[in-house]
């Protein structure tokens, strides 16, 4: 009897402890030694931001994000801690330790905590002072040094500094000479995954213009900043979408944006603003301040605007598949077939519509189904319907 009461005892003890577990439900700020876990969130003073860990459809992948409070889907984070790093454990939590360091710890990673600020190497731990991180109503997650009596000692990092594919207002795109911080977006690598692509929108320290780059080669520029407005961007087409304050001194020159968000898209168009369009250089909104990609003479480049037919559906041959390790996006895909004479087709050879595989014309055999349900991909085609067997 005494050891049945000794076990229930201590089996009531760990529950216990197990359930005053510092942890933050659905507070602003996460204190030092609490622990943001998949099942809690940071909501903002007055409720506009949300911050939690949270899954794709179809993923098991886990993502620290911060989205709108009046947004449902998963998909409308607008910024994301570790979308280079997602981890697969549904115990993983955010938490900043005794040495004042801002970490994701994943017991089941081998690499068993994704660092978001690491505290100076060999610095004292100061006595008189504590750490958090604060949620603020623009979105911006904001990791904070705090003296005992609740004031403000030093801001050591925020989410505004290390940006990921949408601008929101009061984001910054531009550099700081003084720290040599750049702030840029990069487009996702696929509506599917939060993994960054192969697009980046920045301004550029020489020209001072807004730059689109592909891969590292200039995809398309605003021109540059004259009178309120950039060169490109001036006409009442664009002019509602796109209002930027510019600043610079001698140590920053940026741009923050005015109007909503911009989302840059896996295919480098530009999503958003107050009539939420898509501006591209391949669709009815143009962008002037293009520079498309080169093409073979094979080639020409009405094809580069008329983008590609396609269908659900197989292929009974089988294309050339490039190296996982390329990190394609679709749009990488479609320039490896229009620099390749030979292809006819390309497509994703992911579920979540990342990879790369071109078929020639010998292999290109292709057999339509409804839609992805019925056991087929989307495949694009650089040649005429009426050509496809």
């Amino acid at each position: 009897m005494a050891i049945s009461r000794t076990i229930l005892c201590f089996i009531t003890f760990t529950c216990f402890m197990h359930m005053t577990k510092p942890s933050n439900s659905s507070t602003d700020a996460l204190l030092q030694g609490h622990e943001l876990t998949t099942s809690d969130r940071l909501i903002s003073p007055t409720g506009s931001c949300t911050m939690s860990f949270l899954q794709l459809e179809g993923s098991q992948d886990f993502y620290l994000g911060i989205r709108k409070s009046t947004e449902t889907s998963t998909d409308q984070n607008f910024w994301i801690a570790n979308r280079d790093m997602p981890i697969h454990d549904p115990a993983a939590f955010l938490t900043i330790d005794e040495s004042g360091n801002l970490k994701i710890i994943s017991n089941r990673e081998r690499n068993s905590s994704i660092m978001l600020y690491s505290s100076d190497a060999g610095r004292e731990v100061n006595s008189s002072t504590t750490f958090n991180a604060i949620l603020q109503d623009t979105g911006n997650l904001m990791f904070r040094e705090m003296y005992q009596n609740g004031s403000l000692k030093r801001i050591l990092w925020q989410s505004f500094d290390h940006l990921s594919h949408v601008l929101m207002m009061g984001m910054r795109l531009g550099f700081d000479r003084k720290t040599g911080q750049n702030w840029s977006i990069t487009s996702r690598r696929s509506e599917k995954k939060y993994l960054s692509g192969s697009f980046t929108l920045g301004l550029e320290p020489e020209t001072k213009q807004l730059v689109i780059r592909w891969r590292g080669n200039i995809f398309w520029s605003s021109g540059p900043w004259s009178n309120g407005s950039f060169a490109n961007l001036k006409s009442p087409l664009f002019q509602k979408d796109f209002e930027f304050n510019y600043y610079s001194d001698e140590n920053e020159t940026s741009v923050s944006f005015l109007a909503a968000y911009i989302y840059l898209e896996p295919s480098g168009s530009m999503y958003g603003g107050v009539a939420e369009a898509s501006y591209s250089c391949f669709n009815n909104y143009f962008l002037s301040g293009c520079s498309m990609p080169s093409v073979p003479e094979c080639r020409d480049y009405d094809s580069l605007y008329r983008g590609s037919w396609n269908s659900y559906g197989v292929m009974s041959g089988t294309g050339f598949k490039f190296d996982e390790s390329e990190n394609l996006t679709n749009f990488d895909c479609w320039m490896k077939c229009l620099n390749n004479c030979s292809c006819e087709a390309y497509s994703y050879v992911n579920d979540d519509e990342t990879g790369c595989e071109i078929w020639s014309k010998d292999s290109a055999n292709f057999v339509a189904t409804t839609n992805l349900t019925a056991g087929g991909r989307q495949i694009y085609f650089l040649v005429a319907r009426k050509k496809v067997k």
